[in-house]
């Protein structure tokens, strides 16, 4: 076998990863890991050897070379498939964070500067936000979005 040969089978992995992603790597790694799994080795000079010597050894490879595949298929169908199911709800299925995000800026802002450059410049009163509405409006808000990140996060996103 050409050296060149043993070279892209060592580092097969790695250069799939570069031009076809991180999955296809993930993929190909796992080919690699059975060969190692079923001939003890990843050399593909002690791999030949090892065929030569009992070719049963080259079915068992292809056959947990199959396996593996077959699951990285599944899995990688799922996860389009929840994709996809992501893609088809509508606008306020995600909008609604953002949305109250830039609210609660806006309010912010309107009691903080707006509203009192308004009474200035124009002598009219400008009515603002309650200061207790406007915080209990954010710590709901907070409790809401940034502790169910913390539960996502500490339960592992289930």
């Amino acid at each position: 076998m050409p050296p060149i040969i043993g070279l892209l089978l060592q580092y097969a992995p790695e250069l799939i990863g570069l031009f076809a992603g991180e999955k296809a790597s993930a993929a190909i790694g796992r080919v690699v890991g059975a060969a190692k799994t079923v001939f003890g080795t990843d050399d593909p000079a002690a791999v030949q050897e090892a065929i030569a010597t009992d070719p049963k050894l080259a079915e068992a490879f292809a056959e947990k070379a199959r396996q593996d595949l077959a699951y990285m298929l599944q899995a990688n169908q799922a996860q389009s498939a929840l994709a996809l199911a992501e893609v088809g709800k509508s606008f306020w299925h995600s909008g609604w964070r953002p949305g109250l995000s830039w609210q609660l800026i806006f309010m912010w802002n309107w009691n903080v500067w707006t509203s009192w450059l308004i009474q200035v410049a124009s002598g009219i009163p400008v009515p603002i936000v309650p200061w207790e509405h406007l915080l209990g409006f954010s710590g709901l808000w907070l409790a809401i979005y940034g502790g169910g990140h913390t539960l996502k996060s500490i339960l592992g996103g289930r």
